[in-house]
Parts: structure tokens; sequence; C-alpha cells
């Protein structure tokens, strides 16, 4: 008797398979097939998750076939050193916030190996979490790494101490992952009751009921600003829409490929890849309309783990299949360092271009000033003038690179500069200075002396002074706009009397007269 499977009902079987063998500790079947994206890295036996350094730099692979973690140059795609020995069946893989290491649950050992990122080795003996370690991820901070356990159960490894600290029961079937990025919270899928568990990190209890989304969910990611989180579901070939502000799905789950696997959220938070397992692709997701859009991109066979790049220029896809890594170019990397120049009321702003293009040529520079937002568009030069900018406050610029893959994120600002009006210096002085003082009298009265003197052309004041008693030292000198000058001498002493005219042009010569009280 003949029996016929419709193509619906081995996808259900082999559903069935995967969740018998993920609960048993069994390697997954493996696909052939071959990548098509913008490049392929070939691994070791049955690659399955990947982790980026927060520097952008390395990439990290987990081999479940081989025991190991490959690690790659992302500037060149080529390995660097030998593969890194960790557990038996190694699967998640989660890197510290400050890039020092890098954490790796063995799925068939019970255990995460913990790597060095500066010589790439293992440190300290693998920590024991509970049955078959699934996947990692880790708090923003850096200090606790939560570990997802098919057993059912996830446990905290305090990062500083590498012990675990606490234990939480789900129920069986715990597989993806995510902390939120303020710490506060993380989301677990429950692969074998369609539904998403929150646990509070502070208290690391379930907060409550578990969220419903679709069948057999598997990866999780939240978007930066924390307000949504988006779920593979693998049995029923959706992405399911987290709020997390409300923890409950918001509009319709949105169509993938088949069996959806993996998931990640660009650094920008406006896509999400969704890595289908059974048709080699990957979805992208418009968070905006949260629809897809285009068509899946082919990989490799049966793709598991998706990273992207911290710049958000590439996503790396790792098949399982067919024991490579697709690279998908996502947008061009950021352009880089970016000056500004001041003028008046003007700034004129240079950059380098984007290190990572995708093979695509520039097309579109998009320079902002902030504040203010205004903006230079360019064909592709890499300076602009931003011109009717106001004075005397500091501006900064970033810049955006377009091409046919898509649009960079922000580079990082220039340095601040303020734009100002040119300094003018004062006309030159063609005054000429004062001449002598002349006329100067003194007239003595009851121990008073009176002393006048003729008017100077070009002065504006004069600067006067009186020796003390006996003609030797000087009082200091006092500047005065009248041709006067009144004191008290004692008779018969000897007095000097200096004055001087100041006007535009300077200071005329000193006119001495001597006298006695």
């Amino acid at each position: 008797m003949d029996i016929t499977i419709t193509s619906q009902g081995w996808r259900r079987i082999a559903v069935g398979v995967v969740l018998a063998m993920t609960m048993l500790g069994l390697p997954l079947h493996k696909v052939q097939a071959d990548p098509v994206a913008f490049a392929t890295i070939l691994t070791q036996a049955l690659p399955i998750e990947a982790a980026v350094t927060p520097n952008g730099s390395r990439l990290y692979v987990t081999n479940n076939g081989s025991g190991t973690v490959s690690v790659f140059d992302t500037a060149t795609s080529s390995a660097v050193g030998d593969p890194i020995p960790v557990g038996s069946g190694p699967w998640g893989i989660a890197i510290t916030p400050d890039g020092s290491r890098v954490y790796v649950a063995n799925y068939g050992a019970g255990s995460v190996s913990v790597i060095d990122t500066g010589t790439n080795t293992t440190v300290g003996t693998p920590i024991a979490v509970g049955g078959s370690p699934w996947k990692v991820a880790i708090t923003p901070d850096g200090s606790r790494a939560y570990v997802t356990n098919v057993s059912g159960t996830v446990s905290v490894i305090d990062t500083h101490t590498n012990q675990v600290v606490s234990g939480i029961t789900l129920g069986v079937v715990t597989h993806g992952i995510a902390v939120a990025p303020n710490g506060r919270r993380a989301y677990v899928t429950r692969f074998g009751y369609g539904c998403v568990s929150v646990i509070d990190t502070d208290t690391n209890t379930t907060v409550g009921d578990p969220i419903l989304v679709g069948s057999l969910p598997e990866g999780i990611a939240i978007t930066p600003d924390g307000r949504h989180a988006y779920v593979a579901n693998n049995g029923s070939d959706s992405v399911s829409v987290i709020d997390t502000a409300t923890n409950t799905t918001v509009g319709t789950p949105i169509p993938a490929g088949d069996w959806p696997w993996g998931i990640a959220v660009s650094p920008d938070g406006d896509q999400v890849l969704a890595v289908n397992n059974q048709s080699a692709s990957v979805s992208v997701i418009d968070t905006e309309s949260d629809t897809t859009v285009g068509s899946p991109i082919a990989v490799g066979a049966a793709p598991m783990g998706v990273a992207f790049t911290p710049d958000g220029s590439r996503a790396y896809v790792v098949s399982s299949g067919h024991y490579s890594v697709t690279v998908i170019a996502v947008q061009p990397s950021p352009p880089l360092g970016v000056t500004a120049v001041a003028g008046d009321g003007e700034i004129t702003a240079a950059w380098q271009p984007p290190t990572f293009t995708g093979d695509q040529p520039i097309t579109e520079y998009l320079a902002t000033a902030s504040p203010g937002g205004q903006q230079c568009v360019t064909n592709g030069s890499t300076t602009c003038v931003f011109i009717g900018l106001a004075n005397d406050i500091a501006y900064t610029v970033s810049v955006t690179a377009t091409n046919s893959i898509g649009v960079s994120m922000p580079s990082k600002p220039s340095p601040a500069v303020t734009p100002m009006a040119p300094f003018t210096p004062p006309p030159p002085n063609t005054a000429p200075s004062p001449g002598k003082v002349k006329g100067v009298e003194a007239r003595l009265r009851k121990g008073r002396v009176t002393i006048t003197w003729k008017p100077v052309a070009g002065s504006t004041t004069y600067r006067v002074r009186l020796s003390k008693p006996g003609a030797k030292k000087f009082t200091a000198w006092v500047i005065t706009t009248k041709r006067v000058f009144r004191a008290k001498v004692h008779k018969g002493k000897a007095y000097r009397f200096q004055v001087r005219a100041v006007g535009a042009g300077g200071r005329g010569p000193v006119t001495t007269l001597r006298f006695r009280g």
C-alpha cells in the first residue's frame, strides 16, 4: 500500500523530531545546499549560533559537531587562530558588553564555557548549569549571564565570579532568551508551550502570566528602545510581536518562511531578520509596519542563528546544514572621521567613506548639523558646506551613506565647532601725540599750592603728580580733565610738580615745575 505524506505533514513530523531530539540531546539532521548572499565563511561541523564583539572586529561561532568555537576577523572573513575547544555540543553564545568574555552554552555537557577574547582561550572550569543548556543572554551591565536549559530552567551566572547564583524553574523546553536594554526584564521562549515567560532580573522570578505567541516559539530579540520583542514561531511559520509595556502581543503574527528559527533586530531598530531553517532563507521585517519586505534572502542549508554587526552593516547567518556562515550585506557601514571647520555663519564638513559597502558604490551622503538639523546632500562627494548657521553656537556634524543596499547608521559626530564673524581690527591711530604742557604756574597761600597750566591741543586728560616734601619721591600719577591742581605743602620745603597731556594720539612729554612751600 502506498502512503503519501503532504509537505505540511513532513514539516510537522520534522518539528516533532526536533523537539524530541533537543530534549534527548541528539544532533539535528543536516541538509546540504549552496548559500546565496554577499559572502560565505566556512566553519566546522554543525555550526549553530554566532555573536559579534561590541567593537565589530570579531565573529564567534559555535560548532556543535566538533565541540569548538571558531573565531573570524570580520574585516577579512578569515579565521583567527584554531577553533577553541569548549564543552560537548556548544549551542548558544553571547559576548559581554565590554567585549572581554564569551559565554558558550555546552548543550551536550550541561555547562557553560567562558572564553577570554584577549587570548581566545577558555578560562577556569566550565560552569555547571541545568540540563541541556540552549541559549545565553547577558545583561547590559555585563554582571549576569542568563542561560536557558531545555530541561525547563534558567540558570543565572554572576559574571564576576562565574558562579551560578540563581535558578528559575519555568517548565520543559525553554529555548530562546533576550534581556531588555534596561536590564530589568528577561524574555524566555517556551518551545513546547507556545508562550513567552518574563523574568524580573532584580528578583529572578517570573512576572505575570506567560505571553501566548505562535506555535513552537524559538528565537527572540528585543528592539534597541526596548519597546517590542520579536518572536520566531517555528511551528506556525510566523513572527509574533510583543509590546513590552503591557507584555501582550500586538497585531497579527507576521508571515515568515518555513520554520523560522533565529531572529535578530538591527542596531538601529529598523529591521528584523528571521532565519527560516527549512526554506534556507532569511525574511526581512520592517519594524515600522511590521510586515515583510522584499523576497526572502537565500542562504545556506538549515540556517539557525543570526547576529548583526554593531554598526548594522552586516548580518551573519549560521547555516548548520552547510557548515558555513552567510554574510548578508544589510547597509553600508557609517562614514568615518567626520571633521568640521567653522567660518562666518557656516561649517565645512569632511569625512572618510564607509569601510563596508557590500561592493556597491555610495550614491549619496547626507550630513546633518546639530543643533537645528540643517542638512547637506552630496552625490558621493565627501565634503559639503552648511551655510546660514548662527554664529556663536557650537555645532556637530554626523553623516549617513546610501547605496543600492541601504542607508547606513549615522557616523559618530564631529568635534564641536563654533561659527563666528571674522575679527575686524580697529583702524590705526593716526592722531598726533599732544605737545608739551606750557604755562605751568604755582601760587602759594596759607600752606596750600594752586598750580595751573595752559590747554594743550589734542589732549583729553592730564596726568599730574606732586613730589613728597624734599622733592625726592613722587606720589602716584592722578588723571584729571581740569587744568588746575591743589594740594597742601610745608613751608620752606622743596617740591616738584609734573604734568603731561594725554589724547587719542598717546601721551605727551612731561613738564616739571620746581617750587618751595
